[in-house]
C-alpha cells in the first residue's frame, strides 16, 4: 500500500467513526468514549443505550469491496474486542451492567472522505464473550 492509501484509510476510517457517532447519538445512544486504549487494545465507540453499555466497531469499507463490513470483523478481531472490553469493564468497574456488542458498518467510495458520502448500517448485538465470563451476570 501506498502513502497516499495509507493517508485515505486513516482519514476514511477517521469520517467513518465521527459519522457513526453521530449516527448513534441520533438513535438514542449516548457516547461515553471514542478510541477508548489499553495498551495495543482499542474500542471504537463505548456507548449507552437505556442501562446497557455498548461496545460499537465501526468498520468502514469501500463500496466496490470484495468484503462487507459484516464479514471484516475475523475471529482474531472478536478476541481482540472481547479483551478491550474486559479491559474497560475492569478499569471502570462495570461488571454490573448489562453489555453488549455492536456493528456499524461505513460504506463509501475510494476517495471521499466525508462523512456524508457514507452509508451506515447499525447492527446490534452481533457478537458474545462467552468465555470470558468469568461468571459476571452482564456477559
Amino acid at each position: 500500500m501506498n502513502a497516499a492509501q495509507t493517508l485515505w484509510r486513516r482519514l476514511f476510517g477517521r469520517a467513518a467513526e465521527d459519522a457513526a457517532a453521530s449516527f448513534l447519538r441520533r438513535r438514542g445512544l449516548r457516547v461515553l468514549e471514542r478510541n477508548w486504549r489499553c495498551g495495543p487494545l482499542e474500542l471504537d465507540l463505548v456507548c449507552e443505550d437505556g442501562d446497557t453499555l455498548v461496545f460499537v466497531e465501526v468498520r468502514a469499507r469501500d463500496a466496490s469491496g470484495m468484503v462487507s463490513p459484516l464479514e471484516s470483523l475475523t475471529p482474531a478481531k472478536r478476541r481482540a474486542l472481547c479483551n478491550a472490553a474486559q479491559c474497560y469493564l475492569d478499569a471502570t468497574d462495570g461488571w454490573a451492567r448489562p453489555c453488549r456488542f455492536d456493528v456499524v458498518a461505513a460504506l463509501g467510495r475510494r476517495g471521499q472522505t466525508s462523512a456524508s458520502h457514507l452509508q451506515l448500517e447499525h447492527f446490534t448485538n452481533v457478537m458474545h464473550c462467552d468465555a470470558m465470563g468469568g461468571g459476571h451476570t452482564a456477559w
